[in-house]
């Protein structure tokens, strides 16, 4: 992404000038957010009511340590439960962890200010 921005903008540099890419057009109405920022008690609840955890490291912050750019906060902390655990298991993106030991993965995010932000999956367990 780093590499390929710069080479974007490059070509299309006169469209970006000529047309506003992005603006505000007022609807009226609000629009509803589907992330939320949860605070650990709510989401220490989602993950009891799973029996399946996978762990894999975030990629934001593994793509930013590659490019020298790391913010040192720990990497191996991006959970999913259930069958996206399963998932992410079964094609080697992530490990399967105890209900515990997602906990602490948990607790650790929260000790070091984190921000817990859970994907809207609920129809999907």
């Amino acid at each position: 992404m780093e590499e390929y921005l710069p080479h974007f903008f490059e070509h299309s540099l006169k469209t970006w000038q000529n047309t506003p890419q992005l603006r505000t057009i007022p609807v009226g109405v609000s629009i509803p957010s589907r992330l939320e920022t949860m605070p650990y008690e709510n989401a220490e609840e989602i993950i009891r009511g799973h029996t399946s955890f996978a762990v894999s490291n975030c990629i934001c912050r593994q793509g930013q340590k590659i490019s020298g750019k790391g913010c040192g906060y720990p990497e191996e902390n991006c959970l999913t439960f259930g069958r996206f655990a399963d998932h992410a298991v079964s094609t080697g993106r992530g490990r399967a962890i105890s209900k515990e030991d997602t906990l602490a993965i948990l607790k650790q995010a929260e000790e070091v200010g984190l921000v817990l932000q859970p994907g809207n999956a609920r129809a999907c367990r």
